[in-house]
């Protein structure tokens, strides 16, 4: 058994029996037992709140009522985790950029490709050649020029956000590597959050 944790709510005063080394300890309404441990030293034993958990994997330590030290094992999944959730909130800060969808990524591609052909051969009046050019002209009525011009500029300025994003990410990762202890994981990650915020908005 741990000591000092609370294992349950009596309904009334007839219902409490206390065994040797238990106590009884009145519960206001607004008390998380999630949240607090009975501190059998004090006298009489207290209610104390848990510190901030460091990490969720952190395990409590009832003789020491502390987190315990951090195992190198601990460590390696909270790295790992925060290396997902770096992966993770990347994909989102993009997805604000461009759909994610089968054949998306193909599709600008060729259009920046035909784009730029166009744009290359001088904008000509004609640009039936330009199958991607021509198939957006007819779609949005837009000149052939305004077509070819708006996937270029979008290209570039998405090139500038995907490589600020990736930039970051790449930092992030070297960081978590080199990271000793939660503390420093926990640092890597928020700050990489802070980096690409910009981007989550």
């Amino acid at each position: 058994m741990n000591p000092g944790k609370v294992l349950n709510i009596p309904k009334t005063d007839i219902d409490i029996n206390l065994a040797d080394g238990d106590a009884y300890i009145s519960l206001g309404e607004d008390i998380n037992l999630n949240n607090v441990y009975v501190d059998i030293e004090q006298d009489p034993p207290a209610l104390v709140e848990f510190p901030p958990k460091p990490h969720r994997l952190s395990r409590w330590d009832w003789q020491t009522k502390a987190y315990a030290e951090d195992t190198s094992e601990i460590i390696a999944l909270c790295r790992s985790e925060a290396e997902r959730n770096i992966d993770r909130i990347a994909g989102q800060a993009r997805l604000n950029y461009f759909t994610e969808a089968p054949g998306q990524q193909a599709t600008y591609l060729s259009k920046l490709d035909d784009a730029k052909a166009y744009i290359a051969a001088g904008y000509p009046e004609d640009a039936s050649p330009y199958k991607w050019v021509k198939a957006e002209v007819d779609a949005t009525g837009a000149t052939a020029a305004e077509v070819a011009d708006l996937i270029v500029t979008t290209a570039a300025q998405w090139e500038e956000v995907g490589a600020a994003i990736e930039g970051a990410r790449q930092a992030a990762k070297r960081v978590l590597k080199l990271a000793e202890d939660i503390e420093s994981i926990n640092a890597a990650e928020e700050s990489f959050k802070g980096a690409i915020q910009e981007f989550l908005e």
